[in-house]
């Protein structure tokens, strides 16, 4: 019996937009340490504005389900973070929380979760519990600036800056 044909995977669309040589040349004239540190010092201006988060279960690409916590500055959301669904922890960025809930599981661990953010937060008060390192990474696809915040020696997620370093975008 003759294997079966597989059919060929159709092309991916590009993750990014193909840029052009003249836009490039025009963004990464943004890439400076002055638009850098303007933007480190944004968020750290603005790190005290985060609100409560949101909680929200997200479809990974492979289809597990993760549990997302994403904070808000000015009503515009800035971090999302990774929260273990088990124990309602926060995971360290590239760490995902995979587990296969049922409805009342789900609701368990946000459950956690909100009291785990909610103590982090009582915690802390009336600074923020999170740390803005002093670096920030410039994103060519996006043409901005993603600077790193860490929570007790680990980097939980970026807050993305413009490529000015002049306003906080969508996270």
């Amino acid at each position: 019996m003759p294997e079966p044909k597989s059919k060929p995977n159709p092309p991916k669309a590009p993750k990014h937009p193909v840029l052009d040589p003249a836009d490039r040349a025009r963004l990464r004239a943004f890439n400076t340490s002055e638009n850098a540190e303007k933007a480190v010092n944004l968020v750290s201006n603005n790190l005290e504005y985060l609100t409560d988060p949101t909680l929200a279960f997200k479809t990974a690409p492979k289809g597990e389900k993760e549990l997302k916590a994403t904070f808000h500055i000015k009503n515009q959301p800035a971090l999302s973070i990774n929260i273990n669904p088990t124990d309602g922890a926060i995971l360290p960025k590239g760490l995902h929380g995979h587990d296969d809930l049922d409805e009342n599981e789900s609701q368990q661990a946000i459950d956690l979760a909100t009291k785990t953010l909610a103590d982090l937060q009582k915690s802390s008060a009336p600074t923020s519990p999170f740390t803005v390192l002093p670096a920030a990474e410039f994103r060519e696809p996006h043409s901005c600036w993603a600077v790193p915040i860490a929570h007790r020696g680990r980097i939980i997620g970026h807050i993305k800056v413009s490529a000015d370093g002049s306003r906080l975008l969508d996270a």
